[in-house]
């Protein structure tokens, strides 16, 4: 019987720009006993008469593929990582692939898996942005190691477990999907939730994870402030030198360096009811500061979560969570943050954006400025 009645359609759906992967919903099929087909037209009775849709809709998906929809390389790379990891005579079968977001420098999509006709599981493709760095395939085969060793630990926290890294154009990183909620930053949004307590508690249980070996980052806390305030010699700006003095007045000790995520956002703390904190996206992990993580968090922000008082909120959750950090080792970071953001936009010639980072700059000095 015919799902529904249409106009004769073309057989081949068109490639549409979309970051979801299109609905079947969009063209006409009917049941056959040979599998589904594509309705082309239908007798003088009303009968529909079609042809196979499974080979369509295979080339359909490598069109899309070689035009470099992100959809259709995460639906290659689950597919190929899957049956790797199964074996090449499972029959593994990908449901309709949809975006969940963008990172820094790469494109997530999830899609429910099922394996021999098994109930679906879910996994997660990390697609590489057309912009992403030189550097990123580097970071890729790093989380791929770091999750592979998390994962044997017993942990507080959930992590994804890896599947494989599947080369395509670029490395494309298929994991288990983590169920849960991003934590929203902004207090109250989340009646239940406190992101602060959330946020410091996982963060304080990563710094405390002895970092592997092949991290990149810092041996010491004061070397990685040293190394990230150097981003004030670049900038010809008078308070470019208070900062940098400030910085030199509180550095951190001199201690070993920790494990930090290095993009512990909300959007990458995941919750849901009766399991621990999930915690995805490690592609910056490095050996660093513990207080520079606090500071990604903050971002020299005025009401860190909306609150007043939020930075000392936060600092206040950490220790109680066992970390060792003040709020002026967190301020530290939050300078070269600033720094940071106001050497990018005078190299652009931003004038809002020069003023806006000069600005939060002199606060975040006081009375130093």
């Amino acid at each position: 019987m015919a799902r529904k009645r249409r106009p004769a359609a073309a057989p081949r759906p068109p490639v549409r720009r979309s970051l979801d992967e299109p609905r079947d919903d969009d063209v006409e099929l009917f049941d056959h006993p040979d599998g589904p087909h594509l309705v082309i037209d239908y007798t003088a009775g009303g009968l529909p008469i079609g042809v196979p849709y499974e080979p369509i809709r295979e080339e359909f998906v490598a069109d899309a593929r070689r035009s470099g929809a992100g959809w259709a390389i995460a639906r290659d790379a689950m597919l190929r990582a899957l049956r790797a990891a199964v074996g090449r005579d499972a029959r593994v079968e990908v449901g309709r692939v949809t975006h969940l977001g963008r990172g820094l420098s790469r494109h997530a999509y999830r899609a429910d898996v099922e394996v021999d006709c098994e109930n679906p599981s879910g996994f997660v493709a990390l697609v590489p942005a057309h912009d992403a760095d030189a550097d990123l395939p580097d970071r890729v085969m790093r989380e791929q190691r770091l999750l592979s060793h998390l994962s044997r630990l017993d942990l507080p926290f959930r992590v994804p477990r890896p599947v494989a890294i599947v080369s395509m154009d670029d490395l494309v990183l298929v994991e288990e999907e983590l169920l849960g909620v991003g934590v929203d930053m902004r207090a109250g949004v989340q009646p239940t939730v406190r992101p602060w307590d959330v946020l410091a508690s996982v963060a304080g249980a990563v710094h405390r994870i002895e970092p592997p070996s092949d991290l990149p980052g810092h041996a010491t806390r004061r070397a990685h402030a040293l190394a990230d305030a150097r981003v004030f010699g670049q900038l010809d700006d008078p308070l470019a030198a208070v900062a940098h003095a400030w910085i030199e007045h509180h550095l951190p000790p001199d201690t070993p360096a920790s494990l930090v995520h290095g993009d512990l956002l909300g959007k990458n703390v995941l919750i849901a009811p009766d399991q621990p904190p999930g915690v995805i996206d490690w592609e910056y992990a490095r050996r660093g500061d513990p207080a520079y993580e606090l500071a990604i968090l903050t971002r020299g922000a005025r009401r860190p979560f909306e609150l007043p008082r939020g930075l000392d909120k936060l600092v206040c959750a950490y220790r109680a969570a066992g970390g060792e950090v003040c709020a002026e080792d967190v301020r530290v970071y939050e300078l070269c943050l600033v720094g940071r953001w106001l050497a990018e936009a005078l190299r652009a010639r931003n004038a809002h954006e020069i003023t806006m980072h000069r600005a939060a700059l002199e606060r975040l000095l006081g009375p130093a400025a």
